[in-house]
């Protein structure tokens, strides 16, 4: 298999779902053909392009990556998110789904110059109206995050772990959850 044009290998994948697809963690890929190659082009440097070229990387590959524009010039320069699982279900496996992309973060962030730099650690917070907090989420249970359910001024709590807020905390927020999230 290939593109037709030399120097370039293509690869073919077949998707294959084990199981009911809601309880279906991730999907199963078969490769229709081995590549011969060692190489690869990712097309791309975003975010989706650099993480696949580091994916590509892990596995061995020598990765080239083509861009039109590079990092402060691309859509993914604006672009920003925070690890937090959030309320979704089911919630053991949205632990399980959490904590392998914590990891991959954590182990970019220490191992990678080049998107490391783009992965930071800050205090994170959700804020109650209740006295106390709600019980913590299953994977508030990960040692790295130091997640800390708290009660009282949810600003007082962030100032005993360093962090200064930017905003008013309104009073009506009397309890709050604390943990060290990644912004990238």
């Amino acid at each position: 298999g290939g593109s037709g044009k030399p120097g370039l290998a293509t690869a073919h994948v077949r998707v294959q779902h084990t199981g009911p697809a809601h309880l279906t963690s991730q999907p199963t890929v078969a490769p229709v053909f081995k590549m011969p190659s060692t190489r690869a082009l990712v097309v791309g440097s975003g975010i989706a392009g650099l993480t696949t070229a580091r994916a590509l990387q892990r596995r061995g590959l020598d990765v080239v990556v083509a861009a039109r524009e590079w990092s402060a010039r691309t859509t993914s320069a604006g672009a920003g998110g925070l690890w937090m699982p959030f309320h979704a279900e089911p919630a053991d496996a949205v632990a399980r789904w959490a904590s392998v992309t914590l990891s991959c973060l954590l182990e970019e962030q220490r191992s990678s110059a080049a998107l490391g730099a783009f992965i930071e650690s800050l205090p994170a917070t959700e804020l109650f109206r209740a006295e106390a907090p709600p019980p913590p989420p299953p994977w508030a249970s990960d040692p790295r995050l130091v997640f800390e359910a708290c009660s009282g001024d949810p600003a007082a709590a962030l100032a005993r772990r360093g962090a200064s807020t930017l905003v008013r905390i309104p009073s009506e927020y009397r309890s709050s959850w604390l943990w060290n999230s990644l912004v990238v």
